[in-house]
């Protein structure tokens, strides 16, 4: 909500030149967010140490 707040109607626009939406790197670090906080992030984990990997 927020980055749709700061952007408007510019955040899942595609640019002419490039191909790219208007908010990529918005979105990027979004996502990057959000798989940390799936995968298991040490303390802060989702899966509260019950992963493999934690």
């Amino acid at each position: 909500m927020a980055m749709f707040l700061v952007l408007g109607p510019k955040a899942f626009a595609i640019d002419r030149q490039t191909g790219a939406l208007g908010g990529e790197l918005q979105l990027l670090y979004f996502f990057c967010a959000l798989a940390i906080a799936f995968l298991g992030s040490g303390r802060f984990a989702l899966s509260k140490g019950r992963g493999r990997w934690d």
